[in-house]
């Protein structure tokens, strides 16, 4: 089997398309020295913020300063503290991973909403494609200068298995219900399938029904249920701590390198500094 060092499959050929979770990992002070490789579009980074109720505060004050008057239009449309929390934490990712990757003050980072819901990411020297998502307790960032993407993340809890059994494929709903550690698998494959649905623009409950993944391990293939196996897509599916995180890249020989997840407060920090 031919594989390089990110562990793809190259010689899947038109079979099922195959992958492992991603081993390239770095630390935040490393983003400058990925700035080329990223603007090239042979490199995709993604990037997780973790926060908690305490940080809801010291989001709301330090943050605040940081976004842009449509951004501010946004958060005030946002009643719920976890919903405030959340968009804070996700803009102060992309605002701080961007800036630092530019050498530019968080500050001048600004997002927007294209009409079809992606992410636009306004004020970089390299106009990037950008996705972010967010659950409980964390945020996540993917960013590329060429190929398409998508991402999500969830915290890992109780399965609903009501909701597998009606949308997953039959051969996915007999692996998770087999499974020791059922809830790990079944946000692996909600999380790969809302970034594929992410990547393609298509709704999410039709790659749910789609499209089906077997994981083996750190190993994964997707193929259009009962049919054609899908190409010329990547996928990364990583642990982080209590949360799953998956990314799906429309060109397969782009690398993917993860920055290892930071806690908000050093990111404020950061932030700060620029």
């Amino acid at each position: 089997m031919s594989r390089n060092n990110y562990g793809l499959d190259l010689s899947a050929g038109p079979g099922k398309h195959v992958a492992v979770a991603a081993q390239n990992s770095i630390d935040f002070g490393e983003l400058r020295s990925l700035r080329a490789p990223l603007a090239s579009g042979t490199l995709v980074l993604a990037a997780v913020c973790r926060f908690g109720s305490r940080d809801a505060g010291p989001m709301e004050r330090s943050v605040l300063p940081l976004l842009a008057d449509g951004e501010r239009a946004r958060l005030g449309s946002l009643r719920n503290p976890g919903a405030r929390a959340r968009y804070l934490a996700s803009r102060l990712l992309v605002k701080t991973v961007c800036g630092t990757l530019d050498e530019l003050p968080a500050r001048s980072i600004e997002t927007a909403h294209a009409p079809d819901g992606s992410l636009l990411v306004g004020g970089t020297l390299v106009p990037y494609n950008a996705g972010i998502a967010h659950t409980a307790g964390a945020a996540a960032l993917v960013l590329s200068a060429s190929p398409s993407i998508g991402i999500d993340i969830e915290k890992i809890r109780k399965p609903p298995l009501g909701v597998a059994q009606k949308y997953f494929s039959a051969a996915e709903y007999r692996s998770l219900v087999r499974s020791r550690g059922a809830a790990t698998r079944f946000f692996r494959l909600w999380t790969l399938k809302e970034s594929l649905a992410k990547l393609m623009g298509m709704g999410l409950v039709e790659s749910l029904r789609r499209y089906e993944f077997s994981i083996s391990g750190d190993a994964l293939s997707c193929g259009e249920v009962g049919g054609a196996a899908l190409q010329s897509v990547r996928f990364e599916s990583r642990l982080a701590g209590r949360h799953v995180l998956a990314v799906a890249i429309g060109a397969p020989a782009a690398n993917l390198v993860l920055v290892r997840p930071v806690r908000c407060v050093d990111l404020l920090r950061r932030a700060d500094s620029r």
